[in-house]
């Protein structure tokens, strides 16, 4: 018996698992059904259906909504690690606007997913620029 999953997300697991897609579009038609969808598939370890999952997911995100993926895909992580790239470029180019949305709240408050996303939004709001070269001066 799986308790941690409703039997629509475990119904999306099993089909894609035999058949290698989704025919209906409920999964994908609130961002409920699809972090559901995520977290199961992370959870089972069925890789590819993550990974298709995260790219649905990403082809969806507003401001308003970016944060809350944000923090799942930290929480899932490297089989996100597209997703939680995506967020991080939507993040960083309209930073004022999520700032402003109830999931950039929970995000600040959740430490552990703070304390690993927060050098990658630092990078990606301002890339390091690479160093030049100084010249030596021969000593005379």
């Amino acid at each position: 018996r799986i308790e941690d999953a409703d039997a629509e997300t475990i119904k999306y697991l099993c089909e894609f698992m035999y058949s290698g897609t989704i025919r209906d579009n409920r999964p994908w038609e609130n961002t409920e059904n699809a972090g559901h969808l995520l977290q199961a598939a992370a959870k089972y370890e069925v890789h590819s259906l993550v990974r298709w999952c995260s790219s649905k997911v990403a082809a969806t995100l507003t401001n308003e909504t970016v944060a809350e993926w944000l923090i799942l895909a930290a929480q899932i992580g490297p089989q996100a690690d597209a997703l939680k790239s995506r967020c991080l470029h939507i993040v960083a180019g309209s930073l004022a606007e999520v700032q402003a949305t109830e999931g950039w709240q929970r995000l600040m408050k959740n430490k552990g997913v703070m304390a690993e996303i927060a050098p990658l939004l630092f990078q990606a709001i301002s890339p390091a620029q690479p160093k030049k070269k100084q010249k030596i001066r021969a000593a005379q």
